[in-house]
């Protein structure tokens, strides 16, 4: 606004090492020049000219000590000053194409995305690091700014979905290969399956598991511990009656009387026993019951779920084959529609980068320009200084 005095002191009051400092150090040059203070304003000025070259502040001291020295009547070293300005620019410009090519042949991105592939995924990611690449050193604003954060976190999740895709690709071979397996091992199977069911009868456990409980109940009924003697009594039951049947059929032998009261005193031993023993075997007998049921009730269970397993597999195979052929075509659309996306998102990062690129060759054209016209003006000075022949007044 033409008050350098105020602004002289609004700029003195910026750190000299911070993120204005060289937008700063540029201004209170400046200011100094409106007062003609030339040889005070080289010193912001000079201390620019060791800073990045890629600040446009730094871009434009450069210029600027040029013009103060030629001020000062230093045409000579203003004069080699421009040349060198215009050796710079040149260079930068030169390197500016050539991170341009790169970025249109998709270097930059990618290694963008291979610096951290392996970190967060989401929309809380963000870029920390700068890729290692010639082009970083020219995008470090754009790559850190809003814009093209968002958009090269769209393009992270697409690439992460095209990977994802191909996993899945990949899978499905696999898990083709597993229903094949499956369907073999069911086939192999099948035999021994369906001869040990045939040989398994449930019904006619069932109706043996019937009648014992009918012959426990007629022995609780009737209070029979015959009903529940083990194979050795039986069998010593049998002998007595057997004896006692044979004394009866020799008749009324006095000689037969001791006999006969010894068989009476062993088949009165053996119905104690039984007596005696009966609560306990009906107990330990019903037990054995409830036992029979849960293993006629599993064998039920089994033989209904393998029956219903002969006859569902093969489906449920068939199903999953139908579903992987399904699948496949959809993973090879989605996977051309992620791909196109991803070239789409990656053209437009490239598009942001190379318009931050093109700017940037603007500005130094522009530098540049004003270097030769200053540097030609220097030479016209100079030849009208010495007279030279057909130098213009």
């Amino acid at each position: 606004s033409g008050q350098a005095q105020p602004a002289r002191a609004a700029l003195e009051r910026v750190r000299l090492a911070g993120p204005q400092s060289s937008k700063a150090l540029l201004g209170a040059g400046w200011a100094d020049v409106a007062e003609e203070r030339y040889a005070e304003a080289l010193a912001p000025w000079l201390e620019l000219q060791g800073r990045n070259l890629l600040d446009a502040a730094v871009q434009e001291s450069s210029l600027a000590v040029r013009y103060a020295y030629a001020r000062l009547d230093a045409e000579g070293q203003a004069a080699e000053l421009y040349e060198r300005a215009i050796r710079a620019y040149d260079a930068e410009r030169r390197r500016l194409d050539e991170s341009i090519e790169a970025i249109r042949a998709g270097r930059m991105l990618q290694a963008v995305v291979a610096a951290d592939r392996e970190e967060q995924q989401g929309w809380f990611w963000q870029l920390a690091t700068l890729p290692d690449a010639p082009e970083s050193r020219y995008l470090y604003h754009l790559l850190a700014g809003h814009e093209f954060q968002e958009a090269l976190k769209h393009y992270r999740m697409l690439d992460f979905l095209g990977h994802n895709l191909g996993t899945w690709r990949d899978s499905l071979e696999v898990y083709a290969h597993m229903v094949d397996t499956r369907r073999r091992a069911f086939g192999e199977r099948v035999p021994g399956a369906g001869r040990t069911l045939a040989g398994v009868d449930i019904e006619t456990l069932d109706a043996r598991r019937d009648a014992l409980k009918a012959r426990l109940d007629a022995a609780l009924r009737d209070r029979d511990p015959a009903a529940l003697a083990d194979p050795e009594e039986l069998q010593l039951l049998a002998m007595v009656r057997g004896v006692e049947s044979a004394l009866a059929a020799a008749g009324d032998d006095p000689a037969l009387e001791e006999a006969r009261e010894k068989a009476r005193l062993a088949r009165g031993v053996l119905n104690w026993q039984l007596d005696r023993e009966f609560g306990l075997r009906a107990w330990q007998t019903r037990r054995a019951l409830r036992e029979l049921d849960a293993r006629l009730f599993d064998a039920r269970t089994r033989s209904r779920a393998a029956g219903s397993a002969l006859e569902s597999v093969p489906a449920r195979n068939a199903l999953f084959e139908a579903r992987i052929e399904a699948i496949g075509p959809r993973i090879g659309l989605l996977e051309q529609r992620v791909a196109d996306l991803r070239g789409r998102q990656a053209d437009y990062l490239a598009s942001l980068a190379v318009a931050e690129l093109e700017a940037q060759k603007a500005r130094l054209a522009e530098y540049s320009l004003q270097a030769r016209y200053a540097l030609a003006t220097l030479y016209d000075r100079a030849a009208v200084a010495t007279g030279a022949p057909g130098a213009t007044p």
